[in-house]
């Protein structure tokens, strides 16, 4: 038996009421915990060590420890040096987040190529603005660009801002907003071309070559502007989501950068591979017993099958399946959801080597891989270091950086949005805008992931090592980009 516990703050609140009441569930998984909380939980006493049942009950867990080394150091308090939380592994370490394209239509209409840098992209969406792209007779209704800027918290590794500052500014960020100079680690917004790039977004709304409501818009008002394809450049999870139906997928070129420099434009999954594992209650009756079901989790015997609902092998060895299509008047995601033996209590895992492979006619899912394999044969992710919080944090500095980043974070998203709707990034006021984040901490912060991503390091934590398994799986993804517009233009 299991329970659903709900998601965000009610499951956090659910799940504190349990502990504070002592009536904990035997094990918990999924999202709905904070990892330096539970920590504090196995220093109390609450929450159990796993090494010992991990040795004699979990091969296959023990299998992945020792297969990821240092990294797995993740997991463990920091303090005893013991194990509390199950592995969450991910089938590739870091991904893509969206896909940026540019209306190669337009493009063809006004005698333009594809643009190069950040230059040549004003320029084209300019064109796009003036000059009937759309080719209706009517010059004023096309949107040159959209994207979200709200709920992005504002920095490089977020949806549309996030490719322009890697690919045109040489900002690679990750998930929440860090980036990597000279081995250490610094904030997106105290880059040194981050005060040109922020001028950059405000030249875009101030021009008009992107709509007004940018600074507010929501996720469905967003997704509903892109559908049809009247819209010049767009960053979006796929094309087959910016066009929809029965549109040619050659209508939509990927924007890559055409320079030597490598760009990050991918999103870390990290963060979701050890915070996803799970943790035993101290009030589990039966500890062996639970972790054996556990680690069934962690097969691909009866564990694929538990967590990803029917599958079908689709090779000898099993390292490539996909779901059994769903019968007759069922949509995939209900077959999917209604088979998943754990769902929401546990997810996002997979074994590595084992690689899911879209449907013949998910044209979506094909996309996606094949745009995985581009970045992958062009080496388009540069050497850097991917931080979050995943990494061996004790409960006291997870604690004092929670509370800098908060405040850094939520003053940042409401002065970010202020110079650009003011279109106001003078040296002035952007240098107050870095006292300012000086004043609320921003450098005791960096200094406690400073100290954080060294002792990851020193454990055996290798960026090399993770950022080398991505290219090795990305490389053996089965479609390429031509075979994407065969099967979707007709």
């Amino acid at each position: 038996e299991y329970v659903l516990m709900g998601e965000g703050a009610d499951a956090r609140q659910r799940l504190n009421l349990q502990v504070a009441s002592g009536d904990m569930l035997d094990v918990y998984g999924h999202w709905i915990y904070d990892v330096g909380q539970v920590l504090q939980w196995a220093e109390d006493g609450m929450v159990l060590h796993l090494d010992e049942l991990i040795d004699e009950y979990a091969p296959n867990i023990k299998g992945l420890l020792d297969h990821y080394g240092g990294a797995m150091a993740v997991l463990k308090d920091t303090g005893s040096g013991k194990y509390v939380f199950t592995p969450g592994m991910t089938a590739s370490w870091e991904t893509v987040h969206g896909i940026p394209a540019i209306n190669k239509a337009w493009l063809d209409r006004l005698g333009l190529d594809v643009p190069r840098d950040a230059d040549e992209l004003l320029d084209v969406l300019r064109a796009f603005r003036d000059h009937d792209a759309d080719g209706d007779g009517n010059p004023n209704n096309e949107i040159p660009t959209l994207f979200r800027l709200a709920n992005t918290h504002w920095w490089g590794g977020q949806r549309f801002a996030g490719f322009i500052a890697s690919f045109y500014f040489g900002i690679h960020a990750t998930t929440p907003g860090y980036v990597t100079e000279d081995g250490r680690l610094d904030y997106f917004w105290r880059h040194p071309r981050a005060q040109e790039f922020l001028q950059y977004l405000a030249t875009l709304y101030h021009e008009g070559l992107m709509p007004a409501d940018s600074l507010s818009v929501d996720n469905s008002s967003y997704d509903s502007r892109i559908r049809g394809g009247n819209i010049g450049l767009v960053n979006a999870w796929t094309t087959h989501r910016i066009l929809g139906g029965d549109h040619s997928y050659d209508q939509y070129v990927w924007l890559v950068p055409d320079h030597d420099e490598p760009a990050m434009y991918h999103r870390v999954h990290t963060d979701h591979a050890f915070r996803t594992g799970m943790f035993l209650s101290a009030r589990t009756r039966n500890p062996e017993v639970t972790m054996r079901w556990v680690d069934t989790l962690y097969s691909k015997e009866p564990g694929m099958r538990i967590s990803r609902g029917p599958i079908e092998w689709l090779d000898d060895a099993k390292t490539q399946w996909r779901n059994v299509p769903p019968p007759d008047g069922i949509t995939g995601t209900d077959w999917v959801m209604n088979h998943f033996t754990v769902n929401n209590f546990f997810s996002n895992f997979e074994l590595p080597g084992v690689t899911q492979l879209p449907d013949d006619d998910d044209l979506a899912g094909i996309e996606f891989m094949a745009y995985h394999k581009m970045i992958a044969e062009r080496g388009l992710i540069p050497e850097t270091t991917a931080p979050r919080f995943f990494w061996p944090i004790t409960v006291e500095e997870s604690e004092r950086h929670s509370a800098i980043y908060e405040e850094v974070r939520a003053y940042h998203e409401s002065e970010v949005a202020k110079m650009i709707f003011d279109n106001d990034v003078s040296d002035a006021r952007w240098n107050r805008f870095q006292q300012d984040m000086k004043r609320l901490g921003i450098e005791d912060m960096l200094d406690i992931m400073n100290v954080v991503m060294q002792r990851a390091i020193g454990l055996g934590f290798e960026p090399e090592v993770r950022k080398t398994a991505w290219y090795r799986a990305a490389l053996e993804i089965p479609y390429d980009y031509q075979q994407f517009l065969e099967l979707g233009t007709r």
